[in-house]
């Protein structure tokens, strides 16, 4: 009962903040008074104790991932755990939710709509909470998976809660009745079923551009004749044309605050419907891809056969040096490349130096077999990695999706990211 065994016993939610000094101050935790989620006693953040880990391969390709509460010999700490000198915190803290934004601000907070971010408009929006503020870190990403692997007894997390990883976004959802001043959008019933009450939706003359109406909340679907249901919404009515679109869009924060677990999803863990939470954090995978602050790709070599072409990884020490995709004097090549060619994963890279920035090394693997979740090569000079998947990413979702393929100034609707402090 991982409930009762540190660390996992001892991850839970809190609402405080980070003062002066870059000390968390926790005002309350989950349960106690005080506590709240909609930011008006503090962020909401999820509180983990330090542990100590070994992740090695084998020769003969076997893999051995070991938690412990206490340092062993040949055990490394908690990566979230190591401050910039080298010694250790009891306690680190990372975002219970994906990054919104309230009064202009970045917040961790239940119940807000989440807005489109490229890497670098997500870390200006973190920096508004002040210069120590960026977006997920690679060593976030591993510290939770390291603690998903062991606790589930497996690499292909989906095998336990599938996520948010299959809602509609699909061209052919459009309207089959023109309505004035309405709060709901008509279309055919086989595309009908495939939407659930309490997600979000857009509408738009295209698919993906939310220029009809954004952020609205599935309220009710209910029958409207014998070929059509009517899709409703909440918030201001809107006139709607035969041929609008109608897709899923990420659900709004705290669509897991009901799940009573400690992980799983609010209503099934197996239809893909659903966001889920692990441990704190909602969406830990799936729902939308969320931007990696510290790594940049750089492509080598001119893509011929002569001369094919390359992928090296930049690690950025210091988050807060980021600057707007370029890669600075700052950023440390890292001794093993990304692969050259797209699909499921199969090893995680390692760098002695940085042993939490396991990026996808080697492919080869299926949707059911090694990580079970997908990896997409570079496609520019300069690319920025989102991980995770999005509503619509089916089985290549997952903690250990890579999409690296992207620039760090390419925002899009299926993206968008969390905050961290570094300390």
């Amino acid at each position: 009962d991982f409930d009762n065994i540190y660390p996992w016993a001892g991850r839970r939610r809190c609402c405080g903040y980070f003062n002066d000094a870059g000390n968390f101050v926790v005002n309350a935790y989950e349960g106690e008074p005080g506590y709240a989620t909609d930011g008006t006693n503090g962020e909401v953040w999820v509180e983990t104790p330090l542990f100590y880990y070994k992740h090695t391969y084998g020769d003969d390709g076997s893999e051995e991932i070991v938690i412990s509460t206490y340092p062993i010999d040949g055990y490394l700490p908690s990566p979230i755990h190591i401050n910039a000198d080298g010694t250790l915190r009891q306690k680190a803290y990372t975002a219970a939710y994906p990054m919104g934004l309230v009064d202009d601000k970045p917040t961790s907070r239940s119940g807000v709509y989440t807005p489109v971010m490229s890497l670098n408009s997500g870390m200006t929006n973190a920096r508004k909470l002040g210069t120590k503020y960026t977006t997920t870190t690679s060593a976030e990403q591993y510290t939770k998976c390291l603690l998903m692997w062991v606790e589930f007894a497996t690499r292909d997390i989906q095998t336990k809660m599938k996520g948010c990883s299959s809602l509609s976004y699909n061209s052919n959802h459009t309207a089959t009745v023109a309505e004035t001043s309405a709060n709901r959008i008509i279309i055919s019933n086989s595309y009908a079923e495939t939407y659930v009450v309490g997600q979000g939706i857009a509408i738009g003359t295209s698919l993906g551009i939310a220029n009809i109406v954004n952020d609205r909340t599935v309220t009710a679907i209910e029958v409207y004749d014998d070929n059509n249901k009517s899709i409703i919404f909440d918030g201001d009515p809107v006139d709607i044309s035969v041929g609008n679109i109608v897709f899923a869009i990420a659900w709004k924060t705290g669509s897991c605050d009901g799940v009573l677990s400690s992980s799983g999803s609010p209503i099934s863990n197996t239809s893909e419907k659903y966001t889920c939470i692990y441990r704190g954090e909602e969406t830990p995978f799936g729902n939308a891809y969320e931007w990696i602050s510290d790594v940049l790709f750089q492509r080598e070599g001119s893509g011929t056969t002569e001369d094919p072409y390359s992928y090296d990884i930049y690690y950025l020490p210091d988050p807060t040096a980021y600057s707007n995709g370029s890669i600075t004097e700052d950023y440390i090549k890292v001794n093993y490349q990304l692969p050259t060619a797209d699909g499921y994963i199969k090893k995680l890279g390692y760098d002695s130096r940085f042993p939490w920035l396991r990026i996808p090394c080697e492919i080869g693997a299926a949707s059911t077999t090694y990580y079970a979740d997908y990896y997409y090569k570079p496609a520019y000079e300069v690319c920025a990695a989102v991980v995770g998947g999005y509503w619509s990413f089916w089985a290549l979702c997952g903690p250990c999706c890579w999409y690296c393929r992207i620039a760090p100034s390419n925002a899009h609707i299926t993206r968008r990211a969390r905050l961290s402090y570094h300390r």
